[in-house]
């Protein structure tokens, strides 16, 4: 039997189900709604943020790209009304490679709806803007920057954006930009610098496609120690140099590219500077920097400063670019010694000097001794203009002079010369290099001499 009060609690079950189920059916619906909210939302790519939370709205909170490939980025996002709230600006960071390449940045942001938004690019310290746009419909631009760290700034703002929802796609794509090419394709024609002696020598370049090397004349004069390196991050694992000798052709590798405390040790004349890539394909640019340093003896330009000849010798089998880090001497051994060298001349020794001769100084001058009367023979060669040797005694007396000796086999080459005279003994003798051309700035040249028994 039901009775009033059990009827009264049974209605109160029966409404406080209905009500549950009421609230259990409006929940239910409110999380389909933000099920589907949210799958419509995942659906697309876009990753929307608001100002609330501050994500990626400051240079502090930039997106990092990390460093551009030519491939470039594609990033889509969106600013406007977004579910959880209102966005207006959007930063990321990206670096371009630190390097002596010129870049070009091309810029593309795609809008939907057209004309909503603008772009800011900022430099490093996120403070000078170096570009802003007009918020033009699908911005498209191309910006000259050097290696570094960079910001761009997506931004709208609330009377533009009218709380609706805007997306977008930014591409930023990096094309280095080649230098101009001045090297040659070889040695012959090359282009040249002139003396490398003096003020260091910056040169560069763009490797094309093939990557051929590219080469440099330069002279200098009198014995030199040739240094410099290539400019960039980890040169020595991009470049390779070298220094042809077009006397034998031979190739004499420049360390490993990296700048050393001594540098290389040449013989006085003219060379060709030799710059590859290594293990690089495609467009490369390339910068060095280069100085010669005088290495050698102090020329001897009259009778009162001339060098001793003995002291000048290299050597019969020295071979060039390969003296080592202390002289091009054979005498000079040891760092900062500075031997104490005979002026008499050895019997049936042979000396060989390699020096330098032109306008700058038309005469350069080498004495000795005889201890006991000798024949001298004397051979000049590897010149490239004319000059002759002359011996002298110490007042000057002309004793011999080189003449022609046969033709020369090389069409960048004179005929070399010679000469033989017998000399007392007991007399301080001269050999006289005379430049006679007027060709600018020299030549080159070798000298062989020994003495033997009359």
């Amino acid at each position: 039997m039901t009775t009033p009060l059990t009827a009264s609690v049974n209605c109160a079950r029966i409404e406080a189900g209905a009500g549950m189920l009421r609230s259990q059916t409006f929940l239910a619906i409110l999380i389909g709604l933000l099920v589907t909210t949210w799958s419509a939302a995942s659906a697309e790519s876009w990753t929307p943020d608001h100002d609330g939370n501050g994500f990626n709205n400051s240079i502090e909170r930039a997106i990092d790209l990390g460093t551009l490939n030519t491939a470039g980025v594609n990033i889509r996002e969106q600013l406007g009304k977004v579910p959880w709230g209102f966005d207006s600006r959007d930063f990321y960071k990206f670096a371009l490679p630190f390097s002596f390449n010129d870049w070009e940045l091309s810029v593309h942001l795609d809008e939907n709806p057209s004309t909503t938004m603008w772009l800011e690019i900022y430099d490093q310290s996120g403070t000078r803007s170096i570009y802003a746009s007009r918020g033009a419909a699908d911005e498209d631009f191309k910006l000259p920057l050097g290696g570094g760290i960079y910001y761009i700034e997506v931004k709208t703002d609330a009377g533009t954006a009218a709380n609706r929802n805007l997306t977008y796609t930014l591409t930023l794509r990096p094309r280095q930009v080649p230098f101009v090419e001045r090297g040659g394709t070889a040695c012959r024609g090359a282009p040249s610098f002139g003396s490398f002696s003096g003020p260091a020598k910056v040169i560069e370049g763009s490797f094309d496609e093939r990557r051929q090397p590219s080469f440099y004349a330069f002279y200098v004069p009198y014995g030199f120690s040739l240094t410099g390196s290539m400019l960039g991050p980890a040169p020595s694992s991009k470049y390779a140099v070298s220094v042809i000798n077009p006397l034998d052709g031979a190739q004499i590798a420049f360390r490993n590219s990296t700048l050393r405390e001594e540098g290389l040790l040449l013989d006085p004349g003219f060379y060709c500077l030799k710059i590859e890539s290594v293990g690089m394909a495609g467009l490369g640019n390339y910068r060095g920097q280069f100085v010669a340093l005088n290495a050698g003896l102090v020329p001897g330009r009259d009778r009162n400063r001339a060098q001793k000849l003995a002291d000048m010798e290299l050597g019969n089998l020295t071979n060039n670019g390969r003296y080592g880090l202390v002289s091009r001497y054979i005498h000079y051994k040891n760092r900062g010694e500075i031997p104490n060298v005979s002026s008499v001349l050895e019997p049936a020794h042979e000396y060989v000097v390699r020096d330098w001769v032109g306008l700058e100084a038309p005469e350069q001058f080498y004495l000795f001794d005889l201890s006991e009367a000798r024949r001298l023979e004397l051979r000049l060669y590897n010149l490239t203009a004319a000059a002759r040797a002359f011996v002298e005694d110490a007042a000057g007396t002309l004793l011999a002079s080189t003449t022609v000796e046969g033709t020369s086999l090389r069409d960048d080459l004179l005929a070399p010369q010679a000469l033989k005279v017998t000399l007392p003994a007991g007399r301080k003798y001269y050999v006289r290099i005379e430049y006679s051309s007027r060709r600018d700035p020299g030549t080159p040249f070798g000298l062989w001499l020994r003495t033997l028994s009359p």
